[in-house]
């Protein structure tokens, strides 16, 4: 640092005036001594009077110290002239206070150098003393209050770290001129750190920062440097993590490097995508194909029969996906993640199908859950089109339900249809809010059935099984809210009455397998009504061929053989009239069955 000699008056005046005041003064310690002016060498620059003006209660000490150093700076400054005349040099004189003290040209020079030097030593030593003194204080004063109590009193720790700081520079001014050694001025100005570090922690508060965080648990402020040092820990296991999955990835190691990235992701408790550490170009484009990488090492396992690595690679690319900052591409890559958990599911769920879902699938089936709860958060943060939230948020559902009902948990997958369906009813798109309601309608009313199967419909009473009343009762209400919607829907009316007639067909066969046959006869003859109504006489639709032959096997169940046996022929004429060949032969078939079954 290039200083001129006017630095150095400034600088040792400025502290006097400093520890006049710690001494004793109470006037400001906030005076500013005007202008600096640069000087060429140390002559020029010399002022003729050091002399400050006395303060109240300024020590004995002080005044001496400030008279020595007035009186001996002339005495130094006249003895460099005597050194240049006597040297005959053309130079000007050295800005060196320690050149000035230890030349061996002058005898003269060196004494009252060298007491010019005891003196800036003796005020440098003083500097010090009045900073740490300043820092004891505020750490005896912030101390004792709480955060919110420096606040309240207006307390601004800015004001106090400046006032520190120049005070440091002071220092390190009259320091560097007064000869003082290298070693022992370095001394000086880290103790002099360490306690403003010490104060300034009092004075900020609670803060995110490693060296504050050490410096309250060396103060034995254990509660307040606990939470701090948690926070760093996480965000170093979370850096150090990132370190090694980038390396790992230009060494070509992707499986390994996307582990480290997914645990880098689970060490980031904030849920705020702004605070988390993946935020490069660099590291998106890694993660990302970390993200895929995992995704189809899953897709493989899965065909494999590998199911615990594929559940594995599929939660992994899950986690990885949640970091990219395209979140329509995340989103995206979660939901197939979710898709493909939910194979693992279904493919575990078959080992002992008798058991309700193996051990194993139902561990899978919390790793789903976890991994629906994470696409939940990031879609609610994506900031994306709200129809398109409710999309992915409807389709989650809907294959957590899926889930649920493999494993054997019925109740909990018509719930989840049920929310599906409740998502779905937001979207913005009319055409797609009345198929997606209508399907998971369709969908509950067969876990009704798996439900069924496995409890019975009727207890010895002959009432139906409480779990099976409950889901139905879903299901009924999922179908009033699907018909509301279809009837508000902005829709052709023959896609509106395709659709409506799918449910009632749907939700009318549920009645007939639970022996409910007047709720089942009403819903499937106002199918029938709607299909007719919209398509004419001269109706080519399937959906009211599978209406007329469910309305046969209702009345040839009650007995009702006539009125089942005219259902059965006009289904059967039907079918004969579908394009597709194979829904025609099938529907043929067992119509044809029906008949000669009645016959």
């Amino acid at each position: 640092m290039s200083l001129t000699m006017n630095n150095v008056e400034e600088a040792a005046n400025n502290a006097a005036m400093r520890l006049a005041h710690l001494i004793g003064g109470s006037k400001s310690l906030q005076e500013e001594s005007g202008k600096r002016d640069s000087a060429d060498d140390f002559q020029s620059a010399m002022p003729t009077d050091m002399s400050v003006p006395a303060q109240d209660g300024e020590s004995d000490l002080m005044k001496r110290d400030v008279e020595r150093v007035e009186g001996k700076s002339k005495l130094s400054s006249q003895g460099s002239m005597k050194s240049s005349m006597n040297s005959k040099s053309t130079d000007r004189p050295t800005t060196s206070i320690r050149k000035q003290t230890t030349s061996k040209s002058d005898e003269s020079s060196s004494a009252p150098g060298n007491a010019l030097l005891f003196s800036m030593d003796n005020i440098v030593r003083q500097i010090r003393d009045d900073i740490i003194t300043r820092c004891t204080k505020i750490r005896e004063r912030m101390g004792a209050m709480r955060f919110e109590d420096k606040l309240e009193a207006g307390i601004v720790p800015e004001e106090y770290r400046d006032d520190l700081e120049k005070r440091l520079a002071d220092l390190m001014i009259v320091g560097e001129r007064s000869g003082l050694s290298r070693h022992k001025l370095c001394v000086y100005e880290l103790e002099c750190h360490f306690h403003i570090k010490i104060a300034m922690v009092h004075l900020e508060g609670p803060t995110d920062s490693l060296d504050k965080a050490i410096q309250l648990y060396r103060m034995g402020q254990y509660s307040e440097a606990l939470p701090m040092l948690e926070q760093q820990l996480e965000k170093t296991n979370c850096y150090l993590h990132e370190l090694i999955a980038g390396s790992m990835f230009n060494l070509g190691r992707i499986d390994e490097a996307g582990f480290h990235y997914q645990q880098s992701i689970k060490n980031t408790k904030s849920r705020n995508f702004s605070e988390r550490t993946i935020r490069t170009d660099k590291q998106q484009s890694n993660v990302l194909a970390a993200a895929r990488n995992a995704k189809a090492k899953a897709g493989e396992s899965l065909k494999n029969k590998q199911y615990e690595h594929s559940q594995t690679f599929y939660e992994m690319s899950n986690d990885l996906y949640s970091a990219i900052e395209n979140r329509r591409e995340a989103v995206e890559g979660m939901l197939l993640c979710i898709g493909g958990m939910n194979d693992v599911i279904q493919a575990l769920a078959k080992v002992r199908p008798g058991d309700g879902g193996a051990l194993e699938a139902k561990t899978a089936l919390q790793v789903i859950l976890k991994m629906q709860d994470k696409l939940s958060d990031v879609v609610v943060r994506s900031g994306l089109d709200p129809g398109f939230q409710y999309q992915c948020l409807g389709i989650c559902l809907s294959i957590v339900a899926s889930g649920f009902e493999a494993t054997g948990r019925y109740t909990a997958a018509i719930s989840r249809y049920r929310d599906s369906q409740d998502a779905y009813s937001k979207l913005t798109d009319d055409k797609q809010r009345v198929l997606r309601m209508r399907e998971c309608v369709m969908k509950a009313r067969h876990v009704i059935r798996a439900l069924i199967k496995t409890l019975g419909r009727a207890n010895s009473e002959g009432e139906l099984t409480t779990p099976v009343k409950q889901g139905m009762n879903i299901v009924l209400q999922m179908h009033d809210s699907f018909m509301a919607a279809s009837d508000r829907a902005k829709v052709e009316p023959t896609f509106r009455a395709e659709n409506q007639a799918e449910c009632l067909n749907s939700v009318g066969i549920g009645h007939y397998e639970l022996r409910q046959f007047d709720q089942a006869e009403t819903l499937l003859q106002r199918g029938v009504d709607i299909m007719k109504e919209k398509f004419g006489a001269n109706c080519r639709h399937i959906t009211l061929a599978q209406l007329l032959y469910n309305m046969g096997l209702l009345y040839q169940d009650i007995g009702q053989l006539v009125k089942a046996r005219n259902c059965y022929e006009d289904a059967r004429a039907l079918y004969n009239r579908i394009e597709d060949m194979a829904s025609r032969d099938e529907g043929m078939k067992k119509t044809q069955e029906a008949l000669e079954d009645i016959e």
